[in-house]
Formats: structure tokens, sequence, C-alpha cells
């Protein structure tokens, strides 16, 4: 610059040049408190000179890389000091130490209200919001975007972050605060509506921290370790930590004392915002992980640890100087969440399995109850019990062709009565269906049969007819995401006498089963189709008396024992495939009840005979129909059972029958059992001839 006339010259180009880290940030006598330099200036500030309220809008990152301090409001402290104790000195040497008086002149005045301004400004001069001290730069952060800072931050007042997050990858002398006192209020400057409590994130280090009701600590930007002195968590607030594999977690490194007065911690998967899943969970099971320490020690405790599922959990492990959380089995067992006997029954299989089956393995990733008792019936393998009921109860059709046929035969009534002299055969089409309802135990299950029955009878001597019969029968059964198919071979041998007016029909019978079964086993993230093929068979023995003499009644009662084993199988497919050794069951049933018949003309030398039948069918000792089951390696078996049978039901009967010729006779037939537990209706076609 050159000379100015009348005027006064400075130098002022002076280096713009970067302080060594530690030196003090003092005003120049010719540039005050340096020039402008616009590299840092797009770092953020280098000075609080009080408190610095910031508030980012959702969306908003902000990177401030500056060293910031406070060296400007606390020489201006001095300043100030020494300011004030000339005014003191002022006001006691004028008398103005209570007040100006009332007839100061202009000049007192104007010094007066001059320095009683100053004077007051002096009391709220860099106002710390948080604390309310004067004279230190301090940073109070809003809003739900990130303020990042990367320096090395000396300023001495206090860090509150109210709203957002304040990520730490430097250092800051500052004791932080953590807390939500900013959710749900507005800033009127810039609009800015916080929703969420503030969040203390970062690598870096801080003077102090404490935690309050809304406030939350995730270290690092994922994984990541956060340095502090003291640390406190009081009621309300979260520590909310990162896991990864190998025991890579979020921690706190406090050179401090640690003081935990409540507070959750939270866990989530490595770069994950939502908790834990159960399937994150249990691929983390067994491990553990440093999520804090404090080498002066840990005082108190977290309220609570999330999230925690069904049969895993997070736990917490205190230690003197450290905490761990683990991520492990807790002590609910499956059977615990089951509530009928046959997911109980397959809960204690599956979790004597243990880790590293794929079906323990799943059943732990239930999210809930209804989750895993869903999985429990899928897994149990009901199907095979309900192809064992549907089995014996459909052993009724062989017995009941027979002892029909034995009737007719001894149908003294009858147009077609079959002289015991003469040979008689007889075929049957018939076609049934089985409704079974569930229970509170086992699903409801539906089946279907048809096939062909046929046989051959004689005269045996001594007014004895004895016959023998055969057929073959399709099934199909329906249960709950399952299925199974049947082919059965019968054979019969079957005699019957009068005595006078009893009448006497017994038999014996043979059925072959060769079943294929498929079972859909779909829950949670688990889909499996498994199937097998084995061998069955049922064998009975049944025997009845009537009394014929009641004209167009009988009065009769019948008495049947069954027994039905199955092969040994093992079901293919997945882990969830099933296997089971040979095994048997049987039954006793009786059956009280009363038939009727009667002819109608059809011309003069024709008639249909029309019969009726109604019973009372009573099963005897146990009524369950069940399958002893295991899991694919395992010794472990575990009973399911179908939908017990009904202890009493109703047998209603109801057929046609007529001659067409003197040796032939065509019927049609209708059979029902009627119970509390579903109903079995059955149809026949028959065709009777002697030769």
């Amino acid at each position: 610059m050159g000379d100015l006339t009348g005027g006064r010259t400075y130098d002022n180009l002076q280096p713009v040049h970067d302080a060594a880290p530690g030196t003090p940030q003092v005003p120049g006598v010719v540039s005050g408190w340096g020039l402008p330099n616009l590299q840092k200036a797009m770092q953020g500030p280098g000075q609080f000179l009080g408190s610095m309220a910031v508030a980012l809008p959702t969306g908003t990152r902000d990177v401030w890389a500056n060293p910031i301090s406070d060296e400007a409001i606390r020489a201006r402290r001095v300043e100030d000091t020494a300011e004030q104790a000339t005014w003191a000195a002022t006001k006691q040497q004028k008398g103005w130490v209570n007040g100006l008086p009332a007839n100061a002149s202009d000049d007192d005045q104007f010094e007066y209200e001059i320095g009683h301004a100053r004077e007051q400004a002096t009391l709220a001069r860099g106002k710390d919001l948080l604390t309310g001290a004067t004279y230190v730069g301090s940073l109070a952060k809003s809003g739900d975007g990130e303020l990042v800072l990367e320096g090395q931050n000396t300023y001495s007042g206090s860090t509150w972050v109210r709203g957002g997050k304040l990520s730490v990858d430097g250092s800051l002398t500052s004791a932080v605060t953590v807390d939500g006192s900013a959710v749900g209020t507005r800033n009127a400057d810039n609009g800015v509506l916080t929703a969420l409590g503030g969040t203390l994130a970062g690598n870096g280090t801080v003077g102090a921290l404490t935690v309050n009701t809304g406030g939350r600590v995730a270290p690092g930007h994922s994984i990541g370790t956060l340095h502090t002195g003291d640390v406190t968590f009081n009621p309300g607030s979260v520590y909310a930590v990162e896991v990864g594999p190998n025991g890579r977690s979020d921690q706190i490194q406090s050179s401090g004392v640690a003081t935990l007065n409540g507070g959750v911690v939270t866990v989530s998967l490595e770069n994950s915002p939502n908790l834990l899943s159960a399937t994150e969970a249990r691929s983390l099971v067994g491990q553990q992980f440093n999520i804090l320490t404090a080498s002066q020690g840990i005082n108190g405790q977290f309220a609570a640890i999330t999230p925690n599922y069904l049969f895993i959990g997070t736990q917490l492990s205190y230690q003197p100087n450290q905490l761990s959380l683990a991520v492990a089995r807790n002590q609910a067992t499956f059977a615990s969440i089951a509530q009928t006997r046959n997911e109980r029954a397959v809960a204690t299989a599956a979790e004597a399995l243990g880790a590293g089956s794929p079906v323990y393995e799943s059943l732990l990733a239930s999210d809930s109850a209804a989750q895993a008792q869903a999985a429990f019936k899928q897994l149990s393998g009901q199907l095979h019990s309900d192809v064992a009921a549907a089995q014996m109860a459909d052993s009724r059709y062989i017995r009941e062709a027979v002892n029909g046929r034995l009737q007719q035969a001894q149908a003294l009534d009858s147009s077609a009565q079959i002289d015991t002299h003469d040979n008689g055969g007889w075929v049957q089409l018939l076609g049934g269906r089985n409704n079974v309802s569930g229970d509170n135990n086992a699903s409801g299950y539906s089946s279907s049969t048809s096939g062909v029955l046929l046989g051959l009878d004689t005269e045996a001597g001594d007014g004895w007819r004895v016959g023998a019969a055969t057929g073959y029968t399709q099934s199909h059964l329906n249960g709950e995401s399952a299925s199974a198919d049947s082919d059965n071979y019968h054979l019969s041998v079957y005699g019957g006498k009068r005595f006078d007016a009893i009448a006497l029909r017994m038999g014996g019978a043979t059925t072959w089963h060769r079943i294929d079964s498929s079972r859909r086993v779909a829950y949670a993230n688990q889909s499996d189709y498994d199937k097998a093929d084995y061998n069955a068979r049922t064998d009975q023995v049944f025997a009845e008396i009537g009394y014929t003499q009641w004209n167009q009644f009988e009065p009769f009662a019948n008495l049947t024992y069954l027994n039905y084993q199955s092969d040994s199988f093992k079901e293919k497919g997945s882990a969830a495939a099933l296997h089971a050794s040979k095994q048997s069951q049987d039954a006793t049933l009786s059956t009280l009840g009363l038939r009727a018949h009667t002819q109608l003309p059809v011309s003069s030398t024709s008639a249909v005979t029309l019969r009726g039948e109604l019973g009372w069918e009573h099963q005897f000792g146990d009524t369950d129909r069940d399958a002893s089951l295991k899991f694919a390696g395992s010794d472990n078996a575990f009973a399911v059972n179908s939908v017990p049978v009904a202890r009493d039901g109703a047998v209603i009967k109801a057929s046609a029958e007529m001659a067409l010729t003197k040796d032939t006779l065509v019927s049609l037939n209708y059979s029902g059992l009627l119970s509390n537990r579903g109903n079995n209706n059955g149809i026949n076609a028959g065709f009777t001839f002697r030769f």
C-alpha cells in the first residue's frame, strides 16, 4: 500500500499459515484472530465463541475436520475480568454501587448504562446450554442429520447430543451427554423436526460419556470402538451393539469407571439397521463378544438386552472390568412351547437331536410360539398314524360283505334264498368315504376307498355253509399337508349255520396293504418333501349271532377282533425324514342292533326285498391309533397319535335286492358309521348267483 494524504498506512499483507498442533490461537497485534483461510473454512469452524447449536435435517451429513477450540472465548474472559474490575472501581468511586442517583448528569447516565450493559453481558457470555457454565465453547446437536467431528477438539464446554447422530472420529476433551431432549421439538428458525433421540457414534475418543433417556451409543460406523473416560448409562438409554462373525463387535473402552444405572443393550448384525433376526441369532449361537471394558471397574447393570427369541437369547456376563455379550440357547425347552400331546412328543425328540441337526437348528430360529407349534405339527408325521387308523376302520368292508352274504343266504323270507344244497357266488363293487374331525391333539383327515370283492360258498354238511372271498381295493387319504395311497388285497374265509331260531355267522380275513405316503414339511424358511413306501397287514376274526324267530325283525350281536401291523420304513427326503420299526396295534369292537326286512311285490313273479339295520358299535380298550417314529439318524422314538376312534357310534344300513332270475340276484347297499369323531359312509352294488 502507498501513502495516503491525511491518513495512516498499515502493512496487512501477512502470510497465511497453520499453527502447529497445540499452539495457542491468540490474536496478533496487526491482524487480530488471523486472516481468512477458505480451505479451513470449508472444513468447519475452528473456534466456538460460546454455545454452538447445530440442527441438521434428515439426510444431511456435515463433516468438520478442523480442530475446534474455545481459546477466543476464554481469552475474552480475561479481558472482561479486567474490564469489570475497572467498572467496579468506577462504581465505588462515584457512589454507584447501589445504582445511579436520580440527579445524575447526562454524561454519568450514559457512562452508567454502558458499564451496566457490559456487566450484564458477562453473566451470559459463552454460556453452556447444558451446564450453565460461561466463557466456554460448547456444542448442542439436534435434528436427524449426522455431524462428523474429525479433528482434535479441545473446547472446554459440553457436547450435548439431543437428536440425530454425532460421529466422533477424532477426539474431544469435552464430556458428551446423549439424550432425547430434542425429540418432538421443532426449531423455529430452520424448520428441522427431530424425530429421534441422539446417537453418539464413531471410532474416536471423548472426555467422558453420559447417556440419558432417549440417548443411544453405537460405536463405529458399523463395527467400531469408542474410547472414553468415565461412562454412565442411565434408565431409558440404549447401547446399540453390532456383532459379526469370529467374535467381532462394537466396543466401548473406558479409562475410568463405567456406571450402569439401567438402559437397554440392543444387538444387530454388522451393517444391519435391524435387530438380530432369529435366523441370524441362530448362526451366532455359542459366540461371545466383549462390548465394554472399564479400567476402573464396572458398577451396576443394564436393565435388559434384546432381542430374545423363543429358544435363543442374547445374554450379558458381568466381570469386574469387562462386560461380555453372548448369543446362546435359553432355558426354554421345545416341549415347553408345545400345546398338544403330539407336539410335545415331537418337540422332545427334536430337542434330543442337538446342535448341528438341521431340524434342531430350524426350530431354534422360531420367531414365535405359534410358528414353533406349526413346525412341531409339520414334523410329527401324523400321516402314518392316520393311515393305521384308516386301514383299521376300512376293515369293515370285507367283514360286512361276508356277513351280508351269510345273512342273505340264511334269509328264509327272501325270494332269492339259496338252498343249502346250492353253490353260490357273489360280487360287490364298493365305494366309501371316511371323514374324521380333528381334536385338541390331532388334525382331522379324510379317506376314500373303492374296489371289488367277490366270493364263493357252498353247503358243507350238517347245515353249515362255508365260503371264501377275495378282492382288491384302493384307498386314498388326505391329511394336513400329507397324503397316502394304498393298494389293498383281501382274503377271507367264512361260515354260518342256523340253529333253529339262532343264526351263527363267523369268519376271518387278512388284508395286505402296499402304502405310498408323502408329506410336505413347510414352516418358517424350511420346505421339505418326504416320501415312504412300505407294507402293512390287517388281520381280523369276527362272529355274530342273530335271533330269527321274530318274522321281519332280527336282533343281533357281533364281536370283532382286529390287528394292524406295519413293516419298518424309512422316508426319503430331507433332514425331517422319519423312520419307523415294525409295529402293531389291535382293537376289539362289538355291535348290538336290530335288523328288519320286508318285501315289496314288483310283479306276480318278483319282489324287491328291503332291509334295514340300526346298531350300536362299541370300542373296547384303547381308542388311540398311533405310530412310533424316529427322526433320521436318531434312536429316540416318539409316539404320534391320530384322532382317537369314537368309543361309541351308530351303525345305519339300508339295502334293496331283487331277483333277476331264479339263480341271480342284484342288490344296492348303504352302510354308515356315525360318531362324534366323524362319519364313515359306504355304498356298494352286488350281484349274487347260484350254480
